[in-house]
């Protein structure tokens, strides 16, 4: 991220009503937010974190978050103010680690920090004396010098006044004297005068003309017990002259405040009527007649809600490794929905993996122990904690000494954990509440389908080029062919004039920018990855500034697979040409050559489109939700809607020779030749050609004999075929790994009348009668025959393309985007404990904002990787 605001502090007036407050600026953890409180004017108390206030949300967040003052007791009052300010440690806290992974978000936050220190320090800066920074050296005094003048100074000025005042009260005196009795003349006089205006009116029954404006109130009929209603005044009259008597009969307290009345409801058991009563005075007015603003405060008690809890599998916990010895940290839950308001949650878990077995021979001071412990483990048993001293001994017969002994033998012991940490993530019904997810953006490619050198405006060209024929050129890599791509027509090739290709991609003055990522397709077959992947590279981009820039660079690549499309992210300065430089492949042959690429740019700053495998539609955007924000490089930015769309994509594709024949009564597996699969081909979907009466399977089977005809194994199956006209596909997913044997695409035919074509090597089953009776792992002897049907498979690429609409549009291209973390909420104290033979650490309660929609609950736990745990619960507290 970047830090674009300078606020560190923000100061908020008591009314005696508020209690919550929002903060504007980003703090990374609770410590580094503080507060003080200033009262008649001067006096300013230090608040401690935690006890006098805490944090609610925002910690991370961009855009600040929310603070409540106090705990418990009454809200600040009229007169005083509170001031919330950042205060990060003079410390550095990050530490790099030579060859570990580069984390741009850590480094981002170092730097936070960095300049946050700076805002801090500048801060202070600005509220101290200085001198000007063209004060001549000699001038410039010691603090001691200058507060010794400053002190000398004031007692000469405070001298001098009080000679001053002195004198002047004593001219005054008698000026004093003079107009206090013209004033007691005049005021008697205009009190004369109104007692006899209001004489008159009496006598004459005209009272209700003296009588101020009763005020007219609107606001809810009814409101739950303890909340703040508000009550406008409609015809509020704003001057000095004016004031408002309250009176709520001890049921709560109110304020005007604004127009309006601020009525905190007091507590009840039982729904009943309360009435608040408001008089208008004016000066010089008699008082208004009493108006009365009747509420239904309805009792909403807060209740015990029912218990979420997680089952222990995947069902349960789907984003963490389950299995028989427990639920693996780090594990996230899946939502739970509950029917009403959660006003309050507490997390449990069982540790699957920290009970010790006692032996016998145990002391108070040393135990036997099956189970391994080191030396400053915390032990928890039924007679206390205790602390390992030291340990000896052998798998399943350890002595353990104690720092301190127990008052007993224990009968259970378990070793407490460290570094456990339990989340709560909350939100509306059907809300996202899990871990982070990472997204891909979709972007369109700024290169055309070329079909010369030249194409719209871009032209592609390449040193050296043109082996081993002419078709071999540079713009090939943009010619949109990335089906098959073996073909020695459709890539373009180095070799052998050079193992160093280098590529220039010319936009012919006009701008390119947005640019966020590139990808790169590989070659179908294994032999050509090999032979002429390049493994190191480098891109540049030719900048505005006429300079040729380092985009990306890349060395020893050596993960690429066949079929592939790999995505690289970077950023992209605006720039007018691209040079890439391609090097190095697995073999020496002094060959290299790339078959297709692709440069992607981002759409509308502030219409992100995203593509995904599954739906994230409603991951990202839930109306009404409380989070509705992605991640843009760390960078939390809100959503306001979001659509999303199914799209086809058919990818690779590779179909056998056509049909040319029609037979029936075919009843055997059949195996055509043409049908070998080669290493690295992976597919979704198998295919072949039908009738509308055909009954059949599709499948992969594994040659497992040299002889001629040789058998077969079936290693994968799809399920029977829909008759229908034509090709038709269904799902079967393999991919060819394996080198030391041979593996074809087959089709296990029952009946029908099949397409075929004669004169064409093909294996058949030798013995009739299994075809699609035949299951994953059973093997089967074969026989030549030359009728063969037509197989096909293809790769789909299938997905979700989401679009997402942004609040704020972004200054630039992002590189990376997520959803975020959502369970976030920490408690402030973790508890342990034995319970019924287990070892459970229980979370305090999390009080949750004050939120009619908030029905979802999820729950995070972080532990050391060995960390073992399994009923996984969360007690809440509801509105009824």
């Amino acid at each position: 991220m970047t830090v674009v605001s300078s606020s560190s502090t923000i100061t908020f007036a008591g009314d005696g009503v508020q209690n919550m407050f929002d903060f504007n600026f980003r703090i990374f953890k609770e410590n580094d937010l503080s507060a003080v409180v200033r009262s008649g004017g001067i006096d300013e108390i230090k608040l401690a974190p935690g006890s006098d206030f805490k944090i609610v949300s925002g910690i991370g967040n961009e855009a600040g978050g929310r603070v409540q003052y106090p705990v418990s007791g009454e809200p600040l009052p009229s007169g005083e103010s509170i001031t919330f300010y950042r205060t990060i440690s003079y410390s550095q806290e990050l530490e790099l680690v030579d060859n570990d992974p580069f984390s741009a978000s850590l480094l981002n936050e170092a730097f936070d920090r960095g300049v946050m220190r700076d805002q801090q320090l500048q801060e202070q800066l600005d509220r101290a004396l200085k001198y000007d920074i063209s004060t001549p050296a000699e001038e410039v005094l010691t603090p001691q010098v200058f507060m010794q003048r400053v002190t000398d100074s004031r007692d000469s000025a405070a001298s001098a006044l009080f000679g001053a005042v002195q004198a002047r009260d004593d001219a005054l005196l008698a000026q004093t004297a003079a107009q206090t009795a013209q004033a007691g003349a005049e005021a008697a006089q205009n009190a004369a005068e109104s007692a006899r205006d209001s004489a008159a009116r009496i006598a004459f029954e005209d009272l209700a003309a003296l009588r101020s404006v009763t005020p007219i109130l609107s606001g809810p009929a009814e409101a739950p017990h303890g909340t703040l209603v508000t009550i406008e005044i409609t015809d509020h009259i704003n001057d000095a002259e004016t004031s408002y008597d309250l009176n709520v009969s001890g049921f709560g307290e109110a304020a005007v405040s604004s127009g309006s009345i601020k009525w905190k409801l007091g507590s009840l058991d039982a729904d009943a009527f309360h009435i608040l009563e408001v008089v208008r005075r004016r000066r010089g007015e008699v008082y208004s007649e009493t108006a009365q603003y009747q509420i239904n405060v309805r009792y909403v008690p807060i209740q015990d809600g029912p218990t979420a809890v997680f089952a222990d599998t995947a069902e349960g916990w789907p984003h963490a490794v389950v299995d028989t010895d427990g639920v693996h940290a780090p594990a996230y839950s899946v939502g739970a929905d509950n029917e009403k308001q959660i006003v309050s949650a507490q997390m449990e878990i069982a540790l699957a993996d920290a009970e010790r077995t006692l032996l016998s021979g145990s002391t108070a001071a040393a135990l036997k122990l099956a189970e391994e412990v080191l030396p400053g483990d915390v032990l928890l048993t039924d007679l206390g904690e205790c602390v390992v001293a030291g340990a000896s001994g052998s798998e399943g017969n350890y002595t353990v000494t104690l720092v301190t002994a127990l008052s007993g033998v224990p009968t259970e012991v378990f070793k407490k954990p460290s570094g456990i940490e339990l989340k709560l993530g909350v939100g509306a019904a059907g809300e996202y509440v899990g871990p982070e997810v990472p997204l891909k953006f979709k972007g369109s490619n700024i290169l055309p389908v070329m079909t010369g050198e030249t194409t719209d405006g871009v032209t592609i060209t390449a040193e050296p080029t043109g082996y081993p024929n002419a078709n071999l050129v540079g713009w090939k890599v943009s010619d949109g062919n990335i089906v098959g791509r073996t073909s020695l027509e459709d890539w373009y090739d180095a070799e052998p004039v050079s193992d160093t290709g280098v590529i220039t991609f010319d936009f012919n003055g006009v701008v390119q920018e947005n640019v966020f990522k590139y990808v790169i397709y590989t070659f179908t077959d294994q032999n050509y990855v090999d032979s002429y992947q390049f493994r190191d590279w480098t891109l540049e981009a030719y900048n505005e500034d006429g300079q040729w820039v380092t985009v990306d660079e890349h060395t020893n690549v050596n993960s690429w697979t066949p079929s592939e499309c790999k995505e690289f992210a970077a950023y992209f300065p605006k720039f007018t040409k691209l040079r890439l430089t391609i090097t190095n492949t697995a073999v020496t042959n002094n060959a290299v050559g790339l078959v297709e690429i692709e440069f992607h740019k981002a759409g509308s700053s502030t219409e992100i489109e995203l593509v995904s495998a599954e739906s994230i539609k409603d991951k990202i955007f839930v109306e009404g939700g409380f989070y509705n924000k992605l991640n843009f490089d760390g960078n939390e930015v809100p959503v306001t809607g979001v659509s999303e769309e199914f799209v086809e994509h058919p990818g690779t594709i590779w179909e056998g020779t056509a049909t040319s024949g029609v037979s029936s009564g075919v009843n055997k597996t059949n195996i055509p030749y043409e049908a070998l699969l080669p290493v690295g081909t992976t597919f979704n979907k198998l295919g072949v050609m039908m009738t509308s009466d055909m009954v059949a399977a599709v499948g992969v089977v594994k040659r497992t004999t040299t002889s001629s005809p040789p058998s077969f194994q079936v290693v994968a199956k799809s399920a029977l075929i829909p008759p229908a006209d034509g090709m038709q596909y269904i799902d079967c997913s393999y991919t060819v790994i394996d080198d030391s044997a041979e593996y074809y695409a087959c089709c296990f035919i029952e009946s029908g009348n099949i397409p075929y074509r004669a004169a064409t090597s093909c294996y058949m089953e030798a013995a009739p009668g299994l075809d699609v009776d035949l299951e994953v792992g059973d093997s089967f002897n074969t026989t030549i025959n030359n009728v063969s049907v037509q197989l096909a498979y293809k790769t789909e690429l299938n997905y979700f393309q989401t679009t997402a609409t942004l609040a704020t549009p972004l200054a630039q291209a992002p590189i990376t985007a997520s959803i975020p973390d959502r369970c976030t909420l920490s408690p402030a104290v973790l508890t342990a404990q034995i319970d019924s033979g287990e070892l459970k650490i229980t979370a305090d309660m999390i009080e949750l904002a004050e939120e009619p929609n908030l029905k979802r609950l999820a729950m995070a736990v972080i532990g050391a990787e060995d960390m073992r745990f399994k009923s996984g619960k969360i007690y809440i507290k509801e509105k009824p």
